[in-house]
């Protein structure tokens, strides 16, 4: 990713942006597209958007929200607002339920673990970029499985090598959100771009602009037909009642899940009671999950990529974790 400090030259102000949507070159002659690749763009943005949103924060997944468009000359941008909080509750009034009114509340008035609704867009803004340039790395966003991997626990992160042995290092939270990432996620975004059209999406701070880009180059990894976006275990239906093995990667109290490494894939998992807290001593250890699995979509449907499990049991099978195991290849 890029960095650039100079938010005055490019007419940003961090107090009034998060981060932005851009496409340019000489494909956006005088910031202008036609319909059919704004709807593309902005979809796309949308839907990728909700997709880390949900992750960071369940109640918010389905609040209905608007992303302004901004044209200016040789690009055509669509900020994101700093003032999510007010924006997110006007949704909420109109579309919330009164649980996840309650949720989004506390959060807008940053007494939600101490996180503001602002601070969960901007997690989430950035785990976007982080998979990009992951995927960037990789040459793909298919892969699920990391063999070779380097462990920098000083730094609590980890190295993901490529095909050519370069490594890139990344937090334990990112590679989770790799793994269940669709390989569909940012085709609509993807689909417009060509070669006198490229996309950088930014992330905007007190010390400048950190973005991360994607051209012609790069378009064959993010841009996937529908038909090529396979469900992952078509096997596990919604509703199904299962019990499955595998290792706990991780807990986010403020998502109140678990990541659950299984067959090579990490699902998210949430107790249907209580903390995930209780269950700290699990992490790392190969586990026997209880629950039911959850495919609920962005569109109210039951057609999720990615199945969720939510939990009533968990229960270790091991008593010493294994770092070099979570990371191995699976057969």
């Amino acid at each position: 990713m890029k960095k650039n400090s100079n938010l005055k030259a490019q007419n940003l102000d961090a107090a009034q942006w998060i981060g932005y949507l851009r496409y340019s070159g000489k494909g956006v002659e005088g910031g202008l597209m036609d319909a059919r690749k704004s709807a593309h763009a902005l979809i796309g943005f949308d839907g990728a958007l909700r997709h880390f949103l949900s992750q960071e924060a369940p109640a918010l997944r389905n609040v209905e929200y608007e992303i302004p468009v901004v044209i200016r000359p040789g690009s055509w941008e669509a900020m994101l607002p700093a003032n999510a909080p007010s924006w997110m509750m006007t949704a909420l009034g109109v579309a919330g339920t009164a649980y996840m009114g309650k949720a989004a509340a506390k959060m807008a008035e940053h007494d939600f673990k101490g996180v503001g609704v602002t601070t969960i867009f901007r997690r989430s803004l950035k785990c976007l970029q982080s998979v990009i340039r992951l995927g960037k790395h990789l040459g793909t966003l298919h892969t699920k499985q990391f063999p070779k991997v380097k462990w920098n626990k000083e730094k609590a992160l980890i190295g993901i090598p490529n095909e050519k042995g370069e490594h890139l290092y990344v937090p334990k939270s990112v590679l989770d959100s790799f793994a269940c990432c669709p390989p569909g996620l940012f085709s609509d975004m993807a689909a417009i771009i060509q070669n006198d059209r490229e996309l950088q999406i930014g992330e905007i701070g007190p010390e400048g602009v950190l973005d991360v880009e994607i051209t012609e180059a790069d378009r064959h990894i993010f841009y996937v037909p529908e038909t090529e976006d396979e469900i992952l275990f078509p096997e596990l239906q919604h509703g199904q009642a299962v019990e499955l093995e595998g290792v706990v990667t991780r807990g986010n109290e403020n998502s109140n899940s678990i990541g659950f490494q299984y067959q090579g894939h990490i699902l998210a998992c949430y107790p249907t009671v209580g903390s995930i807290v209780r269950f700290k001593s699990a992490l790392f250890l190969k586990c026997r999950i209880k629950g039911v699995i959850n495919r609920a979509d962005d569109i109210g449907g039951t057609s999720s990529r990615c199945p969720k499990i939510f939990f009533e049991g968990l229960v270790p099978i091991e008593k010493e974790p294994h770092i070099s195991d979570l990371f191995a290849e699976r057969g």
